[in-house]
């Protein structure tokens, strides 16, 4: 897969979703050399779509690096991936913080961002992302029942709008138009 990528810039789209492991698909080995591949000038993916892999925090960290260096991947979906903790997610988050992301879509559904930390993790990232447009964090009502609460939705609004002075609000996130939880909040 990589070496084809690597040959081939003209693919844009990869729909990598619900691969298996233990079918004999993608393997974490596979994974940490696809994420290795996304830090390359060759990489020219820009929606990337990798729902249900089941990606531990290790797979998480490697694919915040390649986010941090990757400039082209204008969208992500990892929705569904609920083994990636708070160590993983902070990973993430502080990938979109790197003046060098492209992303403007990040699709978390159904999984494990559906917490106060892992909401006020993202919410500080966001506050100094210029590029991110979308962030869905909804459960749908299905697999998980969300806890985000009253704590965890201010800090969005803080990365928002910060009105504690006229510098803060200035310095606030003004990109970021729409975040996604479709689970009454």
């Amino acid at each position: 897969l990589v070496n084809s990528l690597s040959r081939n810039s003209s693919i844009k789209t990869l729909n990598l979703s619900f691969h298996d492991d233990h079918n004999g698909n993608i393997s974490r080995t596979g994974w940490q050399a696809f994420f290795a591949f996304l830090q390359t000038k060759n990489a020219s993916l820009e929606y990337l779509r990798l729902r249900g892999e089941d990606f531990s925090d290790d797979d998480a960290i490697s694919m915040a690096n390649a986010l941090t260096y990757n400039s082209k991947l204008r969208e992500l979906d990892i929705s569904g991936n609920d083994d990636i903790t708070i160590r993983g997610w902070r990973a993430i988050s502080s990938a979109l913080e790197s003046t060098n992301t492209a992303l403007e879509k990040l699709n978390l559904r159904w999984s494990t961002v559906n917490n106060d930390d892992a909401a006020i993790v993202f919410a500080n990232s966001l506050a100094n992302n210029r590029k991110l447009t979308e962030l869905n964090v909804a459960s749908d009502g299905g697999f998980m029942i969300p806890a985000v609460t009253t704590r965890g939705w201010a800090a969005f609004t803080t990365a928002l709008c910060n009105n504690s002075s006229i510098i803060d609000t200035y310095l606030s996130n003004h990109t970021l138009n729409v975040i996604r939880d479709t689970g009454g909040n």
